[in-house]
């Protein structure tokens, strides 16, 4: 059965598998094709529609694909049509593996013409010698698997491939007296359309509107197609295993993500999809490489940023320096990617000799300086993607140590992005930071702690076993009631509420499960026996109360201070230039706000506001909900930050927007106050009179 449709600058035949795979042909799988992928979903379909086939005698065919083909004039053996396969790997490999059952559970039952028929017709080019005897000539990586494959009898490899021949053999082996029809079914009656492309065609156009709209590829997949079938096939096959396979072999899964940070580094920068990666670059390439040359030039540059990008995401493999390497490590302990395409710029600088190895680590100290002082304060993190990529075209331009920390500094510090360390001093002392999906850094802060001792046999914090634990627990026992000392029962449950997860309640352990609820005399005793120096502070604590707690978090806050320090200009020259250019806010930021007695310093109106609505949750969280939607409209508070300017945690699922005017936030503070039924004199703003 055949058929030609017509078109331009290619032509295409509808045929059967029969067709397309006699005579002496022989189909080339480019180096750079990835490996036999289909697995069972794939091969059960296909056994499923041969079935149908086999029992509908009336439905003539069964259309299963298209193969895209160019031809190849170089050839040992002229006698054999030698073809570049460009889509239709994994379908012809699958028929081939499916022939290939035929032919085994054929001569298992004796039918050995049949046998020798697909042997010789379809699964080889008869008469042939050495490699022009092969049908299929697969990448490198399945070479082996699928040749064991193509001998009669076949002795599978463990694999996919083996995988795909011994669940073909076991459906066939099922009916072992139609393999006959089983063999006009595959043959004769699958129906495919052949693409042969002619002089002057663009292998890689075709490829692109066969599989860039799909899912069967990955972004990466498409782009390795449409970067080497843009070259000669020689060519091709040698920068697929200079340049690409490196990349791919480094990368494996992060190759994609790798692309998309690739594509935010530079100026044309705008946030980018992982669903977009192939379109953007390949218009890029479109616009810059024009000739061969231009396309190897661009896979040059690509690959020097890949080789950087496997240090960032594999350090332990890829980074040559020890310091180097531990930071990118302690940043992924943060799970922050969105500085990827400043990192990329800057170890593109450190390569072209304008920043120093130490420049370098200093660098990484301040980002993840600004990354802690963030989370600890609560600041939301949606806003840190652009603010990174605002920053690559900057550090690009510094020339040396000083200037990139400088750029670097002043960018992270502007706008009051960086906390303070009034702010990340209370932050640390009172915001709970053991909740929702924060808990691994709360555990990361006291690791870093811990290591700030710097004694000579330090015990690993982050060793297998180690736990965080809460001292006063979880659960409140009658003696922790006690112990507390608050008054009746619904103070004690307000200062359990407030201090549970709060950075002065937790410490490290390898005892968790025994410590448990047990009271406070108990988990001093086991705290006095740990190798932990963050435990030797319980030693000369009687009683562990609020005001305990909150001790113990000033004291682990003047710590994190030290080891994430403030590198902003001075706050006060800040805001003397801000005064001099106007700048100064109608209503001036607090220095702090006072709630039912208590003081809480604070830096700005959105500090202050987000301080106040986190507290009054604490204090009856019931009465909180509804105050909320008194008091803030539906659009600033939901339980997620998406679409949000100024979204603010105040507990785990609750956020609130506040974008908004000094004075309007403090109406809402007011308002808030009002609604839950506390004393207007209950908040009061503790103004800053100077200057």
């Amino acid at each position: 059965m055949t058929g030609t449709i017509r078109g331009t600058g290619m032509k295409a035949i509808q045929s059967d598998v029969q067709t397309f795979l006699e005579g002496s042909k022989q189909f080339v799988l480019p180096l750079y094709q990835r490996r036999y992928s289909w697995h069972v979903k794939h091969w059960t379909t296909l056994a499923r529609d041969l079935d149908r086939l086999m029992q509908e005698s009336i439905r003539p065919s069964h259309f299963i694909g298209s193969f895209v083909t160019a031809p190849l004039n170089h050839a040992a053996d002229q006698s054999v049509s030698r073809y570049r396969l460009i889509d239709g790997q994994q379908r012809l490999t699958t028929i081939l593996i499916l022939l290939a059952a035929l032919r085994d559970v054929a001569d298992e039952h004796g039918l050995d013409e049949l046998a020798a028929e697909v042997q010789g017709l379809y699964l080889s080019n008869q008469y042939k010698k050495g490699d022009a005897a092969r049908k299929l000539v697969p990448t490198r990586d399945d070479e082996s698997d699928l040749s064991v494959l193509m001998r009669r009898p076949a002795s599978p490899a463990p694999g996919r491939m083996g995988d795909a021949y011994r669940f073909f053999v076991d459906e066939l082996r099922k009916t072992p007296a139609r393999l006959a029809d089983a063999r006009r079914a595959m043959l004769g009656r699958l129906s495919v359309v052949s693409i042969t492309l002619e002089v002057g065609d663009d292998p890689h156009l075709i490829f692109e509107s066969l599989n860039a709209k799909g899912e069967r590829l990955t972004q990466a997949d498409l782009l390795r197609n449409y970067f080497l079938m843009r070259l000669p096939q020689a060519d091709a096959d040698y920068e697929f295993a200079r340049s690409w396979q490196p990349m791919q072999q480094d990368l494996g899964d992060d190759l994609t993500n790798f692309f998309r940070h690739y594509l935010m580094r530079d100026a044309e920068g705008a946030e980018v999809r992982r669903d977009e990666v192939y379109d953007q670059v390949k218009e890029r390439v479109d616009r810059d490489a024009l000739k061969p040359a231009d396309v190897v030039n661009q896979l040059d540059k690509i690959r020097r940023h890949a080789a950087n990008y496997a240090r960032l995401v594999r350090p332990n493999d890829f980074e040559p320096d020890a310091e180097i390497a531990a930071r990118i490590r302690r940043l992924h302990r943060l799970k922050v990617t969105t500085a990827y395409p400043l990192l990329l710029n800057i170890m593109e600088s450190t390569e072209a000799g304008r920043l120093s190895v130490p420049g370098f680590a200093r660098l990484l100290d301040t980002i993840e300086a600004f990354l802690i002082r963030r989370l600890a304060c609560g600041v939301a993190t949606n806003q840190l993607r652009t603010i990174f990529r605002g920053l690559c075209n900057e550090a690009s331009g510094a020339t040396d140590d000083a200037s990139f920390l400088l750029t670097l500094r002043a960018a992270l510090s502007q706008n009051q992005r960086c906390p303070s360390d009034a702010a990340f001093r209370d932050a640390i002392a009172r915001r709970p930071l053991y909740v929702s999906n924060k808990r691994d850094a709360a555990r990361y802060l006291l690791e870093r702690i811990e290591h700030s001792f710097d004694h000579k046999e330090a015990v690993n914090p982050d060793a297998d076993g180690v736990q965080l634990e809460h001292v006063m627990p979880q659960t409140l026992t009658d003696a922790w009631r006690s112990e507390l000392n608050a008054g009746d029962h619904a103070a004690t449950d307000e200062v359990h509420g407030q201090w549970l997860h709060t950075l002065g309640n937790l410490t490290l352990t390898g005892y968790n499960p025994e410590l448990g609820n047990q009271p406070f005399a108990a988990k001093k005793i086991a705290f006095a026996e740990s190798n932990f120096s963050v435990n030797r502070y319980f030693a000369n604590i009687d009683s562990w109360n609020a005001a305990a707690i909150e001790a113990r978090g000033h004291t682990l806050a003047e710590r994190a201070i030290a080891i994430w320090p403030d590198f902003a200009p001075p706050r006060a020259a800040a805001e003397a230039i801000a005064g001099a250019r106007g700048l100064r806010r109608r209503v001036p930021p607090p220095l702090a706000v006072v709630l039912n007695g208590t003081r809480y310093p604070v830096e700005s109106n959105l500090d202050a506001t987000h301080t106040v609505l986190r507290h009054l949750h604490l204090l009856d969280a019931g009465t909180f909900g509804r105050a909320l939607a008194k008091s803030f409209p539906k659009r600033r508070r939901n339980h997620h930050s998406q679409g949000m300017r100024a979204p603010r945690e105040i507990a785990e699922d609750t956020f609130v927007d506040l974008h908004g005017s000094g004075k309007w936030l403090r109406q809402r503070c007011l308002r808030m106050v009002a609604s839950m039924g506390l004393s207007a004199t209950a908040l009061k703003f503790e103004e800053n009179n100077s200057g």
